[in-house]
């Protein structure tokens, strides 16, 4: 069941235009908050500032820097600085910009988010209604990289607030066939996130939007394994992460790189049909589509729980960032017990842009208690 919060009577109230395309949210940025919003946001920073007074502390270190909570937004919508600036004032600590290329992509048309019904093991199809589960198909659109570079230095590096984490999430662009180019522009995409003055890059190694096989790359450990070696001879320690699809194993891919990784994300949106009526829709895509929000729940937790034990046996150093189904305090929490060092809200946080601070209030009063 869906943990939204207080949301606008009448149900969610999306902060991304789900009826324009993905351009279209790019250029006009997220939705203006309500006065009610305004309101109720203000009365969360206030009430959050006071609990900070008392002692409570959610902060966490990560690469070297320290952010103010555990709470943070995916590489989902946040495509510029309208879109980052907008999370970070509202409370997330953790902020990730859509993943990017080396050169201009144009992804997929709409339908990019409907709701859906379902589940993984008996399938999905096509909901009027929000049930807390919709796809995500992109098709990672991404501007020219000299765009994207100006525009965080500009307007997100000088602008970042103390407190906050910043990363890009990069994959190499479709004109790069042979496997010795794929690897090589991880390390220049690297280099250029290096440079902007980002904290680290996240590798998305597990796109569910994509028919080739560059969104099934952490299900290869020997491929992964030599992304990140490849990196490493470029950026040197400059930290770096790797975003995860589900695997009913991760054992084989810790050891392939959990010595030499930064941090794990897990998990991404998984691909999976959707039917409309009789037939699955998304055929120019491949059949599937991304599915995210409540249905990962439990995929997400059970992905955590490998990780973090894998960690604790081997003695590895990664960090461990939670994705998919968090609405609420307890989904948050679940995750942490689980053995995140940090949550990503992705779904939920096109919805209800009060939904940071309330996890946060709740998360310090917890530790207060």
């Amino acid at each position: 069941m869906t943990e939204m919060g207080d949301l606008p009577p009448g149900g969610p109230s999306w902060i991304y235009d789900t009826g324009s395309d993905y351009w279209t949210n790019y250029e006009n940025g997220p939705r203006r908050l309500t006065e009610k919003e305004r309101r109720d946001s203000e009365n969360l920073k206030s009430d959050i500032d006071e609990l900070k007074k008392s002692g409570a502390d959610i902060s966490v270190e990560l690469f070297g820097k320290r952010s103010d909570s555990v709470v943070g937004i995916p590489a989902g919508v946040a495509a510029n600085s309208k879109w980052i600036n907008f999370y970070s004032q509202a409370g997330y600590d953790i902020l990730t910009l859509k993943t990017v290329r080396d050169s201009y992509w144009e992804g997929w048309p709409l339908p990019n988010v409907i709701n859906v019904s379902g589940d993984f093991a008996g399938g999905f199809s096509f909901s009027k209604d929000f049930t807390g589960t919709i796809t995500n198909t992109f098709g990672i659109g991404s501007p020219d990289p000299e765009k994207w570079v100006e525009d965080v230095k500009e307007n997100i590096i000088k602008n970042l607030p103390k407190g906050k984490v910043f990363k890009i999430s990069v994959i190499p662009h479709p004109k790069h066939k042979t496997r010795e180019d794929f690897v090589g522009q991880f390390a220049n995409l690297s280099a250029i996130v290096k440079e902007t003055g980002a904290d680290c890059v996240e590798y998305d190694l597990s796109c569910p939007n994509l028919s080739s096989s560059e969104g099934d790359v952490y299900a290869d450990p020997k491929l992964t394994r030599e992304i990140v070696e490849s990196a490493r001879t470029v950026v040197g320690k400059y930290p770096i992460l790797i975003k995860v699809g589900y695997l009913d194993n991760f054992g084989h891919l810790t050891e392939a790189v959990g010595n030499i990784v930064d941090g794990i994300v897990a998990i991404n949106a998984m691909p999976a049909v959707v039917k409309d009526g009789g037939g699955p829709m998304f055929p120019e895509r491949g059949g599937k589509a991304g599915v995210c929000g409540e249905a990962l729940r439990e995929m997400g937790l059970n992905a955590v729980g490998q990780l973090h034990s894998l960690r604790q046996k081997s003695g590895y150093k990664y960090s461990l960032t939670g994705v998919g189904g968090i609405s609420g305090q307890n989904d948050a929490i679940r995750y942490l017990d689980a053995g995140a060092d940090a949550i990503e809200i992705g779904t939920a946080a096109m919805l209800n842009p009060l939904l940071a601070l309330s996890i946060k209030k709740a998360l310090m009063e917890r530790c207060e208690k």
